[in-house]
């Protein structure tokens, strides 16, 4: 699931392979993941 719409839903609406959807979201989730973790380790080091 992502934003309430179940994967084979977001292949069919891009008209893409649902393995194309999977692999999109987890390397946007590991790219936001990352920067996140700048975000946090730059507060951490100001307090």
């Amino acid at each position: 699931y992502f934003e309430g719409y179940k994967y084979y839903e977001i292949a069919e609406e891009l008209n893409i392979p649902i393995g194309t959807v999977k692999t999109r979201i987890h390397l946007a989730r590991g790219i936001l993941k990352k920067s996140l973790k700048m975000y946090h380790d730059n507060f951490r080091r100001l307090n």
